[in-house]
Protein backbone atom coordinates (compact mmCIF):
# COMPACT_ATOMS: atom_id res chain seq x y z
CA UNK A 1 0.00 0.00 0.00
CA UNK A 2 1.56 3.46 -0.72
CA UNK A 3 2.24 5.23 1.87
CA UNK A 4 0.09 8.51 2.88
CA UNK A 5 2.70 11.57 3.37
CA UNK A 6 3.41 14.97 2.63
CA UNK A 7 6.18 17.44 2.58
CA UNK A 8 5.80 20.85 2.93
CA UNK A 9 8.33 23.27 1.22
CA UNK A 10 8.35 26.98 2.38
CA UNK A 11 10.81 29.36 0.81
CA UNK A 12 11.93 31.87 3.25
CA UNK A 13 13.50 35.05 2.31
CA UNK A 14 13.41 37.32 5.36
CA UNK A 15 10.39 36.07 6.58
CA UNK A 16 11.30 36.96 10.06
CA UNK A 17 7.70 38.54 10.51
CA UNK A 18 5.92 35.77 9.56
CA UNK A 19 7.50 32.95 9.12
CA UNK A 20 6.52 31.66 12.92
CA UNK A 21 2.92 32.34 12.88
CA UNK A 22 2.92 30.26 9.31
CA UNK A 23 5.12 27.39 10.54
CA UNK A 24 2.68 27.22 13.90
CA UNK A 25 -0.34 27.44 11.37
CA UNK A 26 0.99 24.23 9.42
CA UNK A 27 2.48 22.43 12.17
CA UNK A 28 -0.92 22.49 14.26
CA UNK A 29 -2.71 21.63 11.01
CA UNK A 30 -0.61 18.93 10.00
CA UNK A 31 -0.74 17.14 13.80
CA UNK A 32 -4.96 17.55 13.81
CA UNK A 33 -4.52 15.54 10.27
CA UNK A 34 -2.18 12.78 12.14
CA UNK A 35 -4.49 12.27 14.80
CA UNK A 36 -7.55 11.28 12.88
CA UNK A 37 -5.43 9.45 10.38
CA UNK A 38 -3.04 7.56 12.00
CA UNK A 39 -0.92 6.22 9.09
CA UNK A 40 -0.25 9.61 7.95
CA UNK A 41 3.06 10.94 8.07
CA UNK A 42 4.53 14.57 6.81
CA UNK A 43 8.04 16.50 7.26
CA UNK A 44 8.04 20.34 7.00
CA UNK A 45 10.96 21.91 4.57
CA UNK A 46 11.66 25.51 5.91
CA UNK A 47 14.48 27.20 2.65
CA UNK A 48 16.47 30.54 3.91
CA UNK A 49 16.97 31.54 0.84
CA UNK A 50 20.37 34.01 2.26
CA UNK A 51 17.63 35.56 4.56
CA UNK A 52 19.95 38.61 6.82
CA UNK A 53 17.02 39.56 9.17
CA UNK A 54 16.91 36.29 11.42
CA UNK A 55 14.43 34.20 9.58
CA UNK A 56 16.44 31.19 10.21
CA UNK A 57 17.00 31.71 13.87
CA UNK A 58 12.99 32.11 14.48
CA UNK A 59 12.59 28.77 12.81
CA UNK A 60 15.75 26.81 14.94
CA UNK A 61 14.35 28.47 17.75
CA UNK A 62 10.45 26.91 17.02
CA UNK A 63 11.70 23.33 17.90
CA UNK A 64 8.88 21.51 16.30
CA UNK A 65 8.62 17.71 15.63
CA UNK A 66 9.29 16.90 11.69
CA UNK A 67 11.02 20.34 10.93
CA UNK A 68 13.69 21.12 9.01
CA UNK A 69 15.47 23.77 8.38
CA UNK A 70 17.70 24.30 5.32
CA UNK A 71 19.63 27.36 4.08
CA UNK A 72 21.28 28.44 1.31
CA UNK A 73 22.41 31.44 -0.84
CA UNK A 74 20.20 34.15 -2.04
CA UNK A 75 18.97 33.15 -5.53
CA UNK A 76 15.06 33.91 -5.70
CA UNK A 77 12.14 31.90 -4.93
CA UNK A 78 12.13 29.79 -8.26
CA UNK A 79 15.39 28.41 -7.56
CA UNK A 80 14.08 28.27 -3.25
CA UNK A 81 11.69 25.64 -4.30
CA UNK A 82 13.67 23.55 -6.70
CA UNK A 83 16.10 23.39 -3.73
CA UNK A 84 13.39 22.24 -1.42
CA UNK A 85 12.25 19.24 -3.70
CA UNK A 86 15.37 17.87 -3.83
CA UNK A 87 15.63 17.75 -0.06
CA UNK A 88 12.22 16.26 0.23
CA UNK A 89 11.09 12.44 0.92
CA UNK A 90 7.66 11.84 1.18
CA UNK A 91 4.66 11.18 -1.05
CA UNK A 92 3.04 14.26 -2.00
CA UNK A 93 4.57 17.83 -2.06
CA UNK A 94 3.19 21.25 -1.25
CA UNK A 95 4.74 24.33 -2.34
CA UNK A 96 3.66 26.92 0.57
CA UNK A 97 4.30 30.67 1.43
CA UNK A 98 6.03 32.09 4.37
CA UNK A 99 3.33 34.60 4.72
CA UNK A 100 0.19 32.47 4.68
CA UNK A 101 -1.82 31.16 6.45
CA UNK A 102 -4.63 27.96 7.01
CA UNK A 103 -8.45 27.49 7.99
CA UNK A 104 -8.81 25.01 10.90
CA UNK A 105 -9.34 21.46 10.43
CA UNK A 106 -8.39 22.28 6.48
CA UNK A 107 -5.53 19.41 6.35
CA UNK A 108 -7.57 17.18 7.66
CA UNK A 109 -9.93 17.79 5.11
CA UNK A 110 -7.53 17.32 2.32
CA UNK A 111 -5.46 14.16 3.48
CA UNK A 112 -9.37 12.29 3.15
CA UNK A 113 -8.85 13.52 -0.75
CA UNK A 114 -5.04 12.55 -0.62
CA UNK A 115 -6.56 8.79 0.27
CA UNK A 116 -8.20 8.30 -2.87
CA UNK A 117 -4.40 8.65 -4.20
CA UNK A 118 -5.03 11.45 -6.66
CA UNK A 119 -1.54 13.20 -8.72
CA UNK A 120 -2.60 16.13 -7.95
CA UNK A 121 -4.97 17.73 -5.39
CA UNK A 122 -6.31 20.79 -6.46
CA UNK A 123 -7.88 23.27 -3.75
CA UNK A 124 -9.13 27.05 -2.65
CA UNK A 125 -8.09 29.70 -0.68
CA UNK A 126 -9.46 32.91 0.45
CA UNK A 127 -7.89 36.24 -0.01
CA UNK A 128 -7.24 38.61 3.24
CA UNK A 129 -5.59 41.78 3.97
CA UNK A 130 -3.86 41.45 6.82
CA UNK A 131 -5.59 44.56 8.60
CA UNK A 132 -8.96 42.21 8.33
CA UNK A 133 -7.77 38.73 9.12
CA UNK A 134 -8.84 37.98 12.55
CA UNK A 135 -12.65 38.82 11.21
CA UNK A 136 -11.77 36.59 8.07
CA UNK A 137 -10.14 33.51 10.45
CA UNK A 138 -13.53 34.06 12.96
CA UNK A 139 -16.03 33.17 10.61
CA UNK A 140 -13.58 30.46 9.27
CA UNK A 141 -14.21 28.12 6.45
CA UNK A 142 -17.52 27.89 4.83
CA UNK A 143 -16.37 26.02 1.99
CA UNK A 144 -18.64 22.27 1.23
CA UNK A 145 -15.56 20.19 0.70
CA UNK A 146 -16.86 18.59 -2.42
CA UNK A 147 -15.28 17.09 -5.00
CA UNK A 148 -16.00 19.07 -8.06
CA UNK A 149 -13.64 17.30 -10.59
CA UNK A 150 -11.95 13.92 -10.36
CA UNK A 151 -10.44 13.01 -13.84
CA UNK A 152 -7.63 13.13 -15.93
CA UNK A 153 -5.57 16.64 -16.03
CA UNK A 154 -6.02 17.04 -19.86
CA UNK A 155 -9.98 15.81 -19.18
CA UNK A 156 -10.29 18.86 -16.84
CA UNK A 157 -8.35 21.39 -18.80
CA UNK A 158 -10.45 21.30 -21.49
CA UNK A 159 -13.01 23.16 -19.87
CA UNK A 160 -11.05 24.89 -17.11
CA UNK A 161 -7.77 27.27 -16.98
CA UNK A 162 -4.45 25.89 -15.49
CA UNK A 163 -3.49 29.11 -13.88
CA UNK A 164 -3.77 28.31 -10.08
CA UNK A 165 -1.46 29.12 -7.46
CA UNK A 166 1.53 26.55 -6.99
CA UNK A 167 0.80 27.22 -3.09
CA UNK A 168 -2.60 25.57 -3.42
CA UNK A 169 -1.87 22.56 -5.08
CA UNK A 170 -0.86 19.38 -3.94
CA UNK A 171 1.14 17.52 -6.10
CA UNK A 172 2.56 13.51 -6.04
CA UNK A 173 6.37 14.21 -6.24
CA UNK A 174 7.41 11.45 -8.66
CA UNK A 175 5.34 13.21 -11.11
CA UNK A 176 7.72 15.77 -10.65
CA UNK A 177 10.54 14.45 -10.56
CA UNK A 178 9.51 11.93 -13.83
CA UNK A 179 8.83 14.29 -15.44
CA UNK A 180 11.62 17.00 -14.49
CA UNK A 181 9.21 20.22 -13.78
CA UNK A 182 10.86 22.71 -11.59
CA UNK A 183 10.42 26.65 -11.35
CA UNK A 184 11.93 28.32 -13.54
CA UNK A 185 14.84 30.66 -12.48
CA UNK A 186 14.55 33.35 -14.89
CA UNK A 187 10.89 33.89 -14.66
CA UNK A 188 10.11 36.13 -11.34
CA UNK A 189 6.65 36.60 -12.16
CA UNK A 190 3.63 34.33 -12.68
CA UNK A 191 6.46 31.57 -12.36
CA UNK A 192 3.41 29.29 -10.66
CA UNK A 193 1.54 29.54 -13.76
CA UNK A 194 5.00 28.61 -15.66
CA UNK A 195 5.05 25.78 -13.58
CA UNK A 196 1.48 24.60 -14.02
CA UNK A 197 1.80 24.77 -17.45
CA UNK A 198 4.63 22.40 -17.87
CA UNK A 199 2.80 19.90 -15.13
CA UNK A 200 -0.17 20.02 -17.80
CA UNK A 201 1.87 19.84 -21.00
CA UNK A 202 3.80 16.21 -19.37
CA UNK A 203 1.10 15.31 -17.77
CA UNK A 204 -1.96 15.49 -19.65
CA UNK A 205 -3.21 11.54 -18.32
CA UNK A 206 -2.39 12.47 -14.58
CA UNK A 207 -5.62 12.06 -12.17
CA UNK A 208 -6.42 15.49 -10.59
CA UNK A 209 -9.01 16.01 -7.77
CA UNK A 210 -10.29 19.46 -7.51
CA UNK A 211 -12.46 20.55 -4.08
CA UNK A 212 -13.71 23.68 -3.58
CA UNK A 213 -12.35 23.46 -0.21
CA UNK A 214 -11.63 26.96 0.83
CA UNK A 215 -7.69 25.61 2.84
CA UNK A 216 -5.39 28.20 2.47
CA UNK A 217 -5.47 31.88 3.48
CA UNK A 218 -3.60 34.04 1.29
CA UNK A 219 -2.73 37.22 3.58
CA UNK A 220 -1.70 40.13 1.49
CA UNK A 221 0.39 42.52 4.04
CA UNK A 222 0.05 46.31 3.05
CA UNK A 223 3.73 46.72 3.57
CA UNK A 224 4.54 43.77 1.42
CA UNK A 225 7.19 44.92 -1.16
CA UNK A 226 4.73 43.73 -4.24
CA UNK A 227 2.32 46.21 -3.08
CA UNK A 228 4.53 49.33 -2.81
CA UNK A 229 6.08 51.62 -5.56
CA UNK A 230 9.41 50.46 -5.40
CA UNK A 231 10.97 51.57 -8.52
CA UNK A 232 14.29 48.82 -8.83
CA UNK A 233 11.53 45.91 -7.95
CA UNK A 234 8.65 47.45 -10.70
CA UNK A 235 10.96 47.68 -13.32
CA UNK A 236 11.73 43.88 -12.85
CA UNK A 237 8.63 42.92 -12.72
CA UNK A 238 8.02 44.52 -16.01
CA UNK A 239 10.81 42.47 -17.70
CA UNK A 240 9.61 39.26 -15.69
CA UNK A 241 6.33 40.23 -17.59
CA UNK A 242 7.66 40.24 -20.83
CA UNK A 243 9.66 37.04 -20.41
CA UNK A 244 6.40 35.10 -19.09
CA UNK A 245 4.70 36.70 -22.05
CA UNK A 246 7.59 35.35 -24.51
CA UNK A 247 6.97 31.77 -22.85
CA UNK A 248 3.59 31.39 -23.05
CA UNK A 249 3.93 32.85 -27.22
CA UNK A 250 6.46 29.66 -27.24
CA UNK A 251 3.82 27.10 -26.46
CA UNK A 252 1.57 28.34 -29.00
CA UNK A 253 -0.94 26.29 -30.03
CA UNK A 254 -0.10 23.67 -27.67
CA UNK A 255 -2.41 20.25 -27.48
CA UNK A 256 -6.39 21.09 -27.82
CA UNK A 257 -6.42 20.36 -23.95
CA UNK A 258 -3.94 23.66 -23.78
CA UNK A 259 -5.88 25.80 -26.15
CA UNK A 260 -8.38 27.50 -23.21
CA UNK A 261 -5.43 28.10 -21.03
CA UNK A 262 -2.59 29.61 -23.10
CA UNK A 263 -4.91 32.09 -24.77
CA UNK A 264 -6.21 33.24 -21.37
CA UNK A 265 -2.39 33.42 -20.40
CA UNK A 266 -1.51 35.48 -23.00
CA UNK A 267 -3.90 38.12 -22.52
CA UNK A 268 -2.92 38.14 -18.52
CA UNK A 269 0.81 38.20 -19.80
CA UNK A 270 -0.41 41.29 -22.20
CA UNK A 271 -2.56 42.97 -19.47
CA UNK A 272 0.21 42.18 -16.55
CA UNK A 273 2.66 43.95 -18.57
CA UNK A 274 0.93 47.41 -18.73
CA UNK A 275 -0.03 47.12 -15.29
CA UNK A 276 3.25 46.70 -14.61
CA UNK A 277 4.62 49.35 -17.14
CA UNK A 278 2.48 51.98 -15.06
CA UNK A 279 4.02 50.72 -11.82
CA UNK A 280 7.30 52.17 -13.08
CA UNK A 281 9.08 55.59 -13.16
CA UNK A 282 11.50 56.02 -16.27
CA UNK A 283 12.80 59.76 -17.46
CA UNK A 284 12.40 61.34 -20.07
CA UNK A 285 14.37 59.38 -22.80
CA UNK A 286 13.37 55.81 -21.40
CA UNK A 287 10.28 56.34 -21.28
CA UNK A 288 9.95 57.16 -24.58
CA UNK A 289 11.66 54.43 -25.68
CA UNK A 290 10.44 52.42 -23.45
CA UNK A 291 6.94 53.20 -24.57
CA UNK A 292 7.45 52.38 -27.71
CA UNK A 293 9.05 48.83 -26.93
CA UNK A 294 5.93 47.97 -24.84
CA UNK A 295 3.46 48.79 -27.06
CA UNK A 296 4.94 46.98 -29.99
CA UNK A 297 5.07 43.96 -27.75
CA UNK A 298 1.20 44.62 -26.59
CA UNK A 299 0.17 44.96 -30.45
CA UNK A 300 1.98 42.12 -31.74
CA UNK A 301 -0.04 40.05 -29.38
CA UNK A 302 -2.78 40.32 -30.75
CA UNK A 303 -4.63 40.89 -27.35
CA UNK A 304 -7.00 43.64 -27.76
CA UNK A 305 -8.36 43.43 -23.74
CA UNK A 306 -10.13 46.82 -22.15
CA UNK A 307 -6.48 47.49 -20.82
CA UNK A 308 -4.56 47.40 -23.82
CA UNK A 309 -7.12 50.32 -25.35
CA UNK A 310 -6.31 52.64 -22.39
CA UNK A 311 -2.33 51.60 -22.93
CA UNK A 312 -2.73 52.61 -26.24
CA UNK A 313 -4.20 56.03 -25.47
CA UNK A 314 -2.01 56.41 -22.87
CA UNK A 315 1.28 55.61 -25.01
CA UNK A 316 -0.18 58.53 -27.43
CA UNK A 317 1.98 61.03 -25.32
CA UNK A 318 4.47 60.72 -22.72
CA UNK A 319 3.50 63.19 -20.07
CA UNK A 320 -0.08 61.70 -20.26
CA UNK A 321 1.55 58.35 -19.74
CA UNK A 322 3.96 60.28 -16.64
CA UNK A 323 1.26 61.26 -15.25
CA UNK A 324 -0.91 57.57 -15.06
CA UNK A 325 2.25 56.32 -13.95
CA UNK A 326 2.97 58.70 -10.20
CA UNK A 327 -1.05 58.24 -9.77
CA UNK A 328 -0.98 54.17 -9.97
CA UNK A 329 2.26 54.32 -8.13
CA UNK A 330 0.68 57.09 -5.46
CA UNK A 331 -2.95 55.73 -5.30
CA UNK A 332 -3.60 52.41 -6.65
CA UNK A 333 -0.43 50.66 -5.53
CA UNK A 334 -0.53 51.81 -1.45
CA UNK A 335 -4.38 52.08 -1.00
CA UNK A 336 -6.10 49.71 -3.48
CA UNK A 337 -4.06 47.23 -4.36
CA UNK A 338 -3.84 45.81 -0.84
CA UNK A 339 -7.12 44.91 -0.68
CA UNK A 340 -7.40 43.28 -3.93
CA UNK A 341 -4.41 40.98 -3.81
CA UNK A 342 -0.73 40.68 -4.68
CA UNK A 343 -0.70 39.63 -8.42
Amino acid sequence: MEELSLSVVIPAYNAAGTVGATLACMHRELEAAAAVYPEFSYEILVVDDGSTDGTAGIVSSMHLPHLRLLSKRNTGVSDTRNFGLRHATKTYLWYFDADDLLFKDSVVRLVEFLRLGPDLLKFSSVTEDALTRHRIESFNNSATARIIFDGSYADFLSDNTVGFSSCFIIVRRELLIESGITFDPAISISEDVVWNIGLALHNPGARIIVTDLNAGRYIVNTASTVNTASITRNKLHLDGSMRFLAFVESELPGPSYMHRSLSVFRTNAVNQIITRFLSCRFNGPELKKRMKETLAIVDNSGVDSRQVQVFRRLATSPMLMRTAQMLYRRVFLPYVKPRLGRN
